[in-house]
């Protein structure tokens, strides 16, 4: 994903690329990232910087942490980053005429990478007794479960 520089262009220069994800090395032991990777965005001349903008839409594959379904998902991920000839640290080295977005990418979807994977953000999960898929409905079991700190107290009776 190298974007060529032209000598004096002060202009923003549009991007758009597509990468297979397995060339990027951003899949895990629980998640795999399915097909392209779609890059879109444009380069901003700064002056003497530039600063990349734009957003990668990516397909993954992955388990619900709930209730342990197969679920594919497209995200969207935006993406902001400056480069700079000379060194800084609010911005990314690069040298000649080319600016290579390929870490900027794979950094930011590792970044984006929540730390539960859910196939919705109300997933009910499975029943902790007989193991049904809770967002299916209800099984019937109770799963209250009582502290054993106070499980003293549920034969307590009050007489009147």
């Amino acid at each position: 994903m190298i974007i060529r520089l032209n000598a004096g262009n002060k202009e923003d220069l549009p991007f758009s690329f597509a990468m297979p994800c397995d060339k990027l090395d951003i899949s895990s032991k629980g998640t795999i990232y399915l097909g392209n990777a779609i890059i879109e965005g444009k380069l901003i001349f700064l002056g003497g910087d530039y600063a990349a903008e734009g957003k990668v839409t990516v397909g993954k594959r992955f388990l619900c942490d709930r209730c342990l379904k197969e679920v594919e998902k497209k995200v969207h991920i935006h993406f902001s980053e400056k480069f700079s000839r000379e060194e800084s640290d609010d911005s990314t080295l690069f040298t000649g005429d080319e600016i290579d977005l390929t870490e900027v990418v794979r950094d930011n979807i590792l970044a984006a990478e929540p730390i539960s994977h859910l196939c919705k953000e109300d997933c009910k999960g499975l029943c902790k007794i007989c193991g049904k898929d809770l967002n299916e409905g209800e099984c019937g079991c109770d799963r209250h479960i009582v502290d054993p700190r106070f499980s003293i107290l549920q034969d307590y009776r009050i007489d009147d």
